[in-house]
């Protein structure tokens, strides 16, 4: 069987989802048709199987523009054409789950997923006016064929809000069963792993890290890097540039504690890695977060810049506690976010032939 994923937003999280469902599915065929973000793709091709097949749609950009979309709508068209008969088609983010859907509907495609890994009106960056423009987007394209596949509960929750169907797929990862989490002591290590942008709120992160910096055992990690590199300052942050997996892992290791300052998520997945090395989260209140902490049993959610240092002092006081919220987490992630039950659940879907009722095109474009 063969499967056609798509993603203008190949970068992130995307990426991997992308990785871990090629990797746990080898029965099927995967084709992956991408965007143009400033991504390495030699190195991201070594991380996928030999068989995985990729495919560059060079017209899909960000920005909304009607003739640009128009010329991407029609170069996926062609891409569609080329690599029938397919099985499923999985689209990843809001720009793949319109363009994608409007083709596959033209083509008489039936199985359609959509995940959109971050709904686009639950985006903080953008005035309120514009998150009402993408959510009328989203419901107007709702009417499209196909299945939208929420990474977690809460955004499940989002579309629903709107009117907008949806099923929840939490995301997931593979689980070291092995794995025992060592706390190196006389240190507080600090960690966060993501690209340094506006969604992951460096700003905030920057100025909690601040009121720590004359506590010589409290340091913070950003592992990545990204276009708000500068807004990092504080003199106990480190920031590593982008890194290989391992180096990733080795910083999760070390940590004592996961802060997350992110303004809207799908269900981030270095998060769901932190839980996997027995570390304690403390994560912002926004859609996707919430679903992976329960409060004072894993770690805490926070609103404000102070309640998230209360917490950190919390921590500091109490390294029992750390221990405890870090056992809790793996439990957590074993029982609801393991890899097997994400590959299995869309596996299902990639084998039924989904086709749920959409409304007539109001127009056709070829």
């Amino acid at each position: 069987m063969k499967i056609l994923h798509v993603a203008e937003a190949f970068e992130g999280g995307i990426i991997e989802i992308m990785r871990l469902l090629s990797i746990h599915l080898p029965e099927f065929e995967h084709v992956i048709v991408h965007g143009n973000r400033k991504i390495h793709l030699d190195s991201i091709k070594a991380t996928f199987p030999e068989n995985v097949h990729f495919i560059k749609w060079h017209s899909a950009k960000r920005e909304i523009s009607i003739s640009g979309d128009l010329k991407a709508y029609r170069e996926l068209i062609k891409i569609f054409r080329k690599n029938l008969p397919f099985d499923a088609l999985h689209l990843y983010s809001s720009k793949a789950g319109i363009l994608g859907r409007i083709a596959g509907k033209s083509l008489g495609i039936k199985n359609i997923l959509y995940s959109p890994q971050g709904a686009s009106f639950e985006r903080q960056d953008i005035s309120g006016f514009k998150r009402k423009i993408y959510g009328f987007i989203e419901k107007g394209a709702s009417k499209l064929p196909g299945q939208i596949v929420a990474a977690s509960k809460s955004e499940q929750k989002s579309f629903e809000n709107l009117g907008i169907p949806a099923i929840c797929i939490n995301n997931g990862v593979s689980i070291d069963l092995n794995f025992h989490k060592q706390f190196p002591e006389n240190e507080f290590t600090i960690v966060n792993a993501a690209r340094i942008s506006e969604q992951k709120n460096p700003a905030l992160f920057n100025s909690i890290a601040e009121a720590f910096k004359d506590n010589p055992l409290v340091k913070f990690v950003w592992v990545g890097d990204g276009p708000l590199k500068n807004e990092l300052t504080s003199p106990n942050i480190q920031i590593t540039g982008w890194v290989g997996k391992a180096e990733v892992e080795r910083n999760m290791k070390q940590a004592h504690l996961y802060l997350s300052t992110a303004l809207w998520e799908g269900l981030p997945l270095s998060v769901l890695e932190a839980m996997k090395f027995n570390l304690p989260l403390l994560l912002s209140r926004c859609v996707g977060n919430v679903d992976l902490v329960e409060e004072n049993v894993n770690g805490y959610c926070f609103t404000a810049k102070e309640e998230a240092i209360q917490c950190i002092n919390h921590y500091l006081d109490d390294k029992n506690l750390m221990h405890e919220h870090g056992a809790c987490s793996y439990n957590k992630i074993k029982q609801d976010f393991s890899i097997d039950q994400m590959k299995n659940k869309f596996k299902a879907l990639y084998i039924s032939d989904i086709n749920i009722d959409a409304s007539p095109l109001l127009f056709h474009v070829s």
